[in-house]
């Protein structure tokens, strides 16, 4: 069979249970397959999560991205692999079911089904084989699944609006031995609005101030609150993300003296 980047292709693959042969073109969800997408965690600004094949770690059924904060969505994925180690550490035989993978093609439908945009990724991590009936895990980390030509050709969003989009996501690699494996499409939802995120505290907000302002926390002393480390998904402090994003620092009518930083806007 003709190899075809990124589709389906030939090749096979000996599944886990005695010698029985999987065809790699079989899309079975069983020798490479998602595991879920993983949660951000939730940091202080400027630090970055850190993932790991853990398969405890908080994941997500849907995302959120809000467009006022970043263009683009990005996931983590944990992905398995259930090939048996075939390596012989008694006699001069290498392992071959390490899966190397290579990408992902990732497919977006909106909310009727109808698609909207389909591209290739690359990317590479390595997945241990299984040790016994526990697949091999490693996260994929910071895969763009919405990018920006997909936020564009959405049209506007208004603050209070929210789409859904549905992404497809199937990766692809290569075994040590040379055998191509992909994954079956992993399907993911994600809702985009606008300034849906972004969240105004108490402690944020200036009672000499029209709200929502974000006037309260200006002290460089004020303690930095804890948000997504990539700001998707979860509510992100108008404190952390005033820098970058003007919807975290509206204007604001201020009838009495401002804390510092303010500046009577």
């Amino acid at each position: 069979m003709k190899r075809i980047w990124g589709f389906v292709l030939g090749g096979a693959v000996m599944a886990v249970g005695g010698g029985t042969t999987l065809s790699a073109c079989a899309h079975d969800d069983s020798t490479l397959f998602v595991q879920s997408v993983l949660a951000p965690q939730l940091v202080t600004p400027g630090t970055g999560c850190v993932y790991t094949n853990d398969p405890t770690q908080p994941f997500l059924s849907s995302g959120v991205l809000d467009v006022a904060l970043r263009p683009t969505y990005d996931a983590s994925y944990l992905l398995a692999n259930q090939l048996v180690p075939r390596g012989d550490p008694t006699a001069p035989q290498t392992e071959t079911s390490y899966i190397n993978i290579q990408g992902a093609v990732v497919r977006i439908n909106d909310s009727m089904g109808n698609q909207l945009r389909t591209f290739t990724r690359l990317g590479s991590v390595v997945i241990d084989p299984a040790q016994g009936t526990t697949p091999g895990l490693a996260p994929f980390v910071g895969l763009t699944i919405v990018d920006e030509m997909t936020i564009a050709n959405l049209g506007t969003i208004n603050p209070g609006d929210v789409k859904r989009l549905v992404v497809y996501t199937k990766f692809f690699g290569d075994t040590l031995g040379g055998e191509y494996v992909e994954s079956d499409d992993y399907e993911f939802p994600v809702d985009v609005c606008n300034q849906c995120l972004i969240s105004f505290s108490a402690g944020d907000i200036n009672d000499s101030c029209t709200s929502p302002n974000c006037f309260g926390n200006a002290s460089a002393s004020a303690t930095p609150p804890q948000i997504p480390c990539d700001y998707e998904d979860y509510a992100v402090d108008c404190i952390a993300c005033k820098s970058f994003a003007a919807a975290c620092d509206p204007a604001a009518v201020c009838l009495g003296a401002l804390d510092a930083g303010a500046n009577g806007q």
